[in-house]
Order: structure tokens, then C-alpha cells, then sequence
């Protein structure tokens, strides 16, 4: 029973599926009669139906494409209308040039307006070299910031002193070194150099980057750029920048910000004074990344080139250089700020009185309130050097450079990236140590002004102790055919040696150690730094020491030294331009100047600098036609130089062309707003031509990029006067005989008005 009762259902099921089939058998589905021409319509609704989600697509993928396709035609177009049109600049690295009927490659000055304004963009030193290259030919390319160009005076840097290494070790190879270096710039722009380096046959790459991280182009403390945070985002946008439609962008842009308000000047450092970023800082984390894939971009650019690439971990002054900024942990108190304020002003009376030990206890006990202010390790790292501490001492430097805010050292995680980096590159890719190297070759392990000039720039004993690190690793690097018993090389070169071949003499030594004290200690952020007057105070001293030094005999030497340098390097353009500069400003020949600014020039005929110091040079002679030949020729390479544009409105007037000379003049206002001569000069033609308004609105314009200026107060007080505003006049007058009360001229324009 139980089987039959579980069969039972299964016979039922199938008989009912039989009945089914024969009822759909016996009554098929009603269908509408056939008609004469019916039948195809049938067949073709069918299929209508089935097509209307692919017509949809088919129409979205229309509008999209139409969406897509239109707007990149029409960027295209306009793309190609500004190239047709020869609007806009060369955005290259490396552009061509024709020289005396020859092509080469050489840098583009311009190449920095993709990431700077123009008016105060930075260039690198010239470079070129023959589109050719020859057999027997090593082409070096040394990339980085200014530490790497040979700031303050690239004359001596170190890509300078490795080239007459290399002349001296390996005589029968052509060396070509292009120092393709730059002012302010970091691994975003330093990727773009390279990329354009790579299409010149390189046999090697010198990196010496990480300075400018923070502080440089889509940096976290940068003033130039928009801080982004995507790395694609950034790449995206400087690739834009290089198309000419980009350029077009930036042109209205700038046009914009400049009519706001006036414009941003170049004033250094000092710049970023406002820009603060604590080592803990969120945007930190995302600056080590993008570091971190630059540099291994720039690693497989030089490797699919077929060149070698040797990374440079980067030193800085670490017992010399005080923190730029220092700030205290967010989270505190004003109770405990108020102590903290208390003890550290007690600590550093202790201190001052030599009295380290007391000092080092009550740092130690402000260190427990708040450890987070940079200055405050330094200062301990004073203390514990003073008690002979040396490594306590160098573990406090590295913890103020660490904290410091205004970052413009690299701090540890920038050469762990570096060595990360290097370490992980293929065969061709080389670490050198040269942060080891300082460290090894200064007192206990604490760089100083030894190496340093102040906080990253080295002296000329930094460059050649970099050079001579790089030199060491080079037998590692350089091809069996060149290294293989040197052929005729004496082996490495010294210090004093180098500095022979370079001309780097005593007026030199001199004119550097000026430059460090009025360009770099006596202006801010160094002024801002603890013991700024006690740096203060040793440069002058070296400086006093220096010129009791620079007796006949010691100019002598140096004239020997430069022509003795000239014969052996005779296409050095450097040379000839420091030689002039002797020339003019050391013996008073300027014609001997002109003569070697000639020479420069010859060498390297793109640069505009030199075509502007030739054309100043040729004014003091009185040759005011080939003044402003030279003058031109370097405003048409740079149309900016402001120096060019100066000389030119100057020998336009010294010839009575005054419509010219004023146009030139403020151009040079307008590129470098703080020009006073340029403006001094623009408001006398304009007096001279009875346009008092426009003399008026130049003397306001100057006055606010120099309020203390007395003679600007005076020409206005006179204009003033001139249009019977006798008030007004009186007012600026006095403004000046206050700020200059010893000036004659001001004093007479004073008792003239006051009539």
C-alpha cells in the first residue's frame, strides 16, 4: 500500500501533462487572417520591437561621443590656431637653437613659466651642446634645485668642479656636462627636465634633489602653485600648462590676478614666511608619496633612455642653522604657555651667561610642557655641544631640523626616500651617499658652516667635497673603454687644484661672502633665526679680514690665475663672465670687461644674460647703438629680463629717443616692480614732458614698493607743486627731508615751495 500510494501521484501527473499537450495540439493560439500584404509587416514589427534598446544605445553612444569628440575637435583646433599663429612660448626643457648657421640643443629660459609667473620665474645656467653627438662623447645631465646649480655663484659648483675632475682623470674622453638645475623647483618639475633630457642620448644622470618639497611648485608650503593633492591631478595639469592653449589660460589668469592688486616680487625665502607646515601635518604623509613616485619616474625615464642615473642624498647644515620657524603643540594651554615662556626666557639668560648645565635643566623642563617648538632642541644642542655632548648634541640638531616649519631642508624621510629609490632600480641605477659624506668629513658628525654658506647651499669646500663623492662612485659607472688605465689621467684632483682651474680667488672668495651676508643673513627668514646677530657679526669679521687681504699683490694674483684658467678652458663661458666682472669692479677696465663679455657671448650666444651685462658694459662706453643691440638681443630672448629693458630705456634717452626710452622703462617696472632707477628715470621723461599725471601715478606706484624712498617723495612734493597742489606738496617734501634731511636737492626743493 505504502509503494502504491507514493506511485499513485506520479501516473496522475503524467496523464495530466498528456491532456495538456493534446489541448494545445487540437487549439493552437489565435492568430490574426493573413492578408495580402500583411505578412511582411508581421515579420518586420517583430524585429522593430527587438531594436529599440540598441537604437538607445546607439543614440547615448552618439551623444557622448558627439559630447567627447566636439570639445576635444574644437581644443584641437584652437591648439593648433596658436602654434599656426607662433602664439606662446616653447614649454621644452631643451629647445633647439641656430648658432651661426649651425643647430643645437640648448636650454629654453622660458621653460620655468610653466610652473612660476613669468616676472619672477627662475632660470637655470646655460647649457648646449651639437645636435651630433660625437664618438668618444660622455653627455652628463645634473638635475636638482639650487643647491645643485652652485647657489650663491654657480661658477663653483659642484657639476663645475666634477667637469675638471673628469678633464684631469680621463683625458681622452669629451665630457659634456649640462647643468640643467633650477631656482626653487622640486621633483615635479625636476620629472618634466628629465623627461626632456631623455630624448638627448644621456649616458647619466646626477639627481641632487629634495630641498624644495615642500616649499616648491604643488608643494604643501608652496606660493607659486595650487597645493594638489592627487599626483595624477598635478601631472595632468603641468602637461596642460606645456600646450599653448594652456599658456593662454595662465596668460588671462595672471592678467586677472594682476589688475587685483599688485603683483608678487621675488624676494626669496622670505616669500614663505606665512607658509608654515608641522612635520605632522597631514599633507606631509601625501608630499613623501609624491616624492617618493617622482623620483622613480625620473629613475625609469633614465633607464629607458639607456642611461645610467646616480642618486644623491642631500645634506644640510645641521649646527649652524637654527630653526626658520618653530611653533607650539596646538593643544596647549595658556597656562602652560605662560610657563613654558617663563622658563625658556630663564634658560636662555643661562645660556647667554655660559652657565650650560643650569641652561640644560630648565630646557629639559620646559621640554616636559612642550616639546614641539624646533628652537628649543637647537638651543639644547648649543648647550650639550658646549659640554662636549657631541652626540647627544648632533641627535638635538636632527630633532630642530626635523620640527623645523618653514621646511626648506630635507628632513630623514627625504633620503630614506632617496635610498629606497635607488636601491630598488635596475643595474644602471647608483646611490651616493653624499649626506654620509658630509657627516663623515665634519666635526663629530655635525655638519656646519665647514660645508655649508647657511642652511643648504654649500661653499666651495661642499661643492668639492659632493664632486669628490660622485667622483669616487663614478669608476662604477662609467664605461670599461674610458676607466681602463685612464689613459694618460693623473688620478683626482684637490681642492686647491680645482679651484685654479675655476679661478676661484681671493676678490672671489670676497665677493661670495658679500653676497651670502646681503642676500641670504641680512634678509628674512635668516633674520628671524636665534643667534642671527652672532652670524651677522662672524661675516663681517671674514669680510674685514678679507679685504685688508686684497692688497695689489693679491689682485695680481688673480688676474694671473684667471688668464692662467682661460688658457687651459678657453670656451668657458663662466670664467669670461667672472673675469669681466674682476675686470670692471676689482681693476676699473671696462673696456677689458666688454672685451671678455664678447668672449662670453661668442660661447654662448642664446643666453640673455650676457647679452644684457654687454649692453650695460657698452653704455658706460658711450656706445649707445651697440648698447641697445645687445640690449634687444636679450629682450627678445627673455622678454622679461628687466635689466635689458633698463639699459635700453636708458641709451634711448642718452639718444633723445624718448618714446622709446619710456616704453623700455616701464617694461622694466612692470617685470621687476621694485626697479627705483627705472622709475626715477620713467618720471623724469614724463616731467620733461609735461604729462604730470602720469608722472604722478608712477611716483604713487614706486612709493608703494618703497615708502622710505626719499627722492620719490621729493619728485612727487614737485609735481605736486607744479600743478599747484601746494599742500599736498608740502606734505611730501617734508616726508622726504625727514627721511634724508642731509640731501641738498631736497632741502632746495623744500625752500622753493614753502615760497
Amino acid at each position: 500500500m505504502g509503494s502504491r500510494a507514493r506511485k499513485k501521484p506520479r501516473k496522475l501527473a503524467a496523464i495530466r501533462q498528456e491532456t495538456a499537450k493534446g489541448r494545445r495540439k487540437r487549439h493552437p493560439p489565435a492568430s490574426p487572417p493573413v492578408v495580402a500584404g500583411r505578412s511582411s509587416e508581421k515579420r518586420q514589427s517583430r524585429p522593430a520591437r527587438r531594436r529599440v534598446p540598441s537604437s538607445r544605445r546607439r543614440l547615448w553612444l552618439f551623444r557622448i561621443a558627439a559630447g567627447v569628440l566636439i570639445p576635444l575637435l574644437a581644443v584641437l583646433g584652437i591648439e593648433l590656431g596658436l602654434r599656426l599663429a607662433n602664439w606662446g612660448y616653447p614649454s621644452e626643457a631643451v629647445v633647439d637653437c641656430e648658432i651661426d648657421g649651425a643647430t643645437y640643443f640648448c636650454d629654453n629660459p622660458k621653460f620655468t613659466w610653466r610652473f612660476f609667473p613669468p616676472h619672477i620665474a627662475r632660470v637655470g645656467e646655460p647649457f648646449m651642446f651639437p645636435v651630433q653627438k660625437a664618438a668618444g662623447t660622455y653627455r652628463i645631465f645634473v638635475l636638482g634645485a639650487s643647491a645643485a646649480l652652485g647657489t650663491p655663484d654657480s661658477a663653483y659648483s659642484f657639476a663645475r668642479i666634477l667637469e675638471v675632475m673628469l678633464a684631469q682623470a680621463y683625458p681622452q674622453t669629451d665630457f659634456e656636462i649640462a647643468n640643467a638645475a633650477i631656482t626653487a623647483v622640486n621633483s615635479h618639475v625636476v620629472v618634466e627636465v628629465a623627461r626632456d633630457c631623455a630624448k638627448f642620448r644621456p649616458d647619466l644622470f646626477i639627481v641632487y634633489l629634495g630641498n624644495n618639497e615642500v616649499v616648491g611648485p604643488y608643494g604643501p608650503g608652496t606660493i607659486f602653485t595650487p597645493h594638489a593633492t592627487a599626483l595624477p591631478l598635478i601631472r595632468l595639469s603641468i602637461r596642460f600648462k606645456a600646450t599653448r592653449l594652456g599658456q593662454l589660460l595662465s596668460t588671462a589668469a595672471s592678467k586677472v590676478t594682476n589688475d587685483e592688486g599688485d603683483p608678487v616680487t621675488w624676494t626669496g625665502m622670505a616669500m614663505f614666511l606665512e607658509n608654515q607646515i608641522r612635520a605632522t601635518d597631514p599633507p606631509m604623509e601625501r608630499l613623501y608619496c609624491h616624492f617618493h613616485a617622482n623620483l622613480a619616474t625620473i629613475r625609469d625615464i633614465a633607464v629607458r633612455g639607456g642611461a645610467a642615473v646616480m642618486f644623491c642624498t642631500v645634506g644640510s647644515n645641521l649646527k649652524d642653522c637654527p630653526p626658520f620657524g618653530s611653533l607650539h603643540h596646538p593643544g596647549l594651554s595658556a597656562e602652560q604657555l605662560h610657563q613654558w615662556q617663563q622658563t625658556y626666557a630663564q634658560a636662555i639668560a643661562c645660556e647667554q651667561a655660559s652657565r650650560w648645565d643650569e641652561a640644560v635643566y630648565l630646557y629639559r623642563s620646559v621640554e616636559k610642557i612642550d616639546d614641539a617648538f624646533a628652537e628649543l632642541h637647537f638651543r639644547l644642542g648649543k648647550c650639550y655641544w658646549a659640554l662636549g655632548e657631541f652626540q647627544t648634541a648632533r641627535e638635538r640638531f636632527v630633532r630642530a631640523r626635523e620640527l623645523d616649519t618653514l621646511r626648506f631642508r630635507p628632513d630623514r624621510r627625504i633620503n630614506e626616500i632617496i635610498r629606497e629609490v635607488a636601491n630598488k632600480g635596475a643595474s644602471e641605477v647608483y646611490l651616493v651617499d653624499v649626506a654620509g659624506a658630509f657627516d663623515a668629513n665634519s666635526p663629530h658628525s655635525s655638519p656646519g658652516r665647514e660645508l655649508f654658506h647657511e642652511h643648504v647651499h654649500l661653499n666651495f669646500s661642499g661643492n668639492y667635497l659632493l664632486a669628490k663623492t660622485v667622483f669616487a662612485q663614478l669608476a662604477d659607472v662609467l664605461p670599461d673603454r674610458l676607466t681602463d688605465g685612464s689613459r694618460g689621467g693623473t688620478g683626482l684632483l684637490s681642492e686647491s687644484a680645482c679651484a685654479r682651474r675655476l679661478a676661484y680667488t681671493a676678490w672671489d672668495r670676497h665677493t661670495v661672502t658679500q653676497s651670502v651676508l646681503n642676500d641670504y643673513a641680512r634678509q628674512p627668514p635668516f633674520t628671524h633665526q636665534a643667534y642671527h646677530a652672532d652670524w651677522v657679526r662672524s661675516l663681517e669679521q671674514t669680510l674685514t679680514e678679507q679685504r685688508t687681504n686684497l692688497t695689489a699683490e693679491a689682485y695680481r694674483e688673480a688676474h694671473r690665475q684667471y688668464q692662467q684658467a682661460l688658457a687651459r678652458r678657453p670656451g668657458d663661458w663662466q670664467l669670461r663672465y667672472k673675469y669681466a666682472t674682476f675686470l670692471r669692479d676689482a681693476l676699473d677696465d671696462v673696456q677689458g670687461a666688454v672685451e671678455q663679455l664678447r668672449l662670453a657671448v661668442n660661447c654662448v650666444p642664446h643666453h640673455f644674460k650676457l647679452h644684457a651685462a654687454l649692453g650695460l658694459e657698452l653704455a658706460v662706453l658711450g656706445r649707445y647703438p651697440k648698447s641697445i643691440e645687445h640690449s634687444r638681443r636679450a629682450v627678445e630672448l627673455m622678454p622679461t629680463c628687466a635689466v635689458a629693458h633698463n639699459n635700453l630705456g636708458a641709451a634711448y634717452a642718452r639718444l633723445n629717443r624718448f618714446e622709446e626710452a619710456k616704453e623700455h622703462f616701464a617694461q622694466a617696472v612692470r617685470w621687476s616692480p621694485k626697479n627705483l632707477p627705472a622709475y626715477h628715470s620713467l618720471i623724469d621723461i614724463l616731467v620733461d614732458q609735461d604729462k604730470l599725471e602720469g608722472a604722478i601715478s608712477v611716483c604713487r606706484r614706486a612709493l608703494r614698493f618703497a615708502p622710505d624712498d626719499a627722492l620719490l617723495h621729493c619728485k612727487l612734493g614737485t609735481v605736486l607743486g607744479i600743478q599747484g597742489k601746494r599742500t599736498e606738496a608740502l606734505k611730501e617734501i617734508h616726508v622726504a627731508a625727514r627721511l634724508d634731511p642731509n640731501a641738498p636737492e631736497i632741502r632746495e626743493v623744500l625752500e622753493r615751495v614753502s615760497r
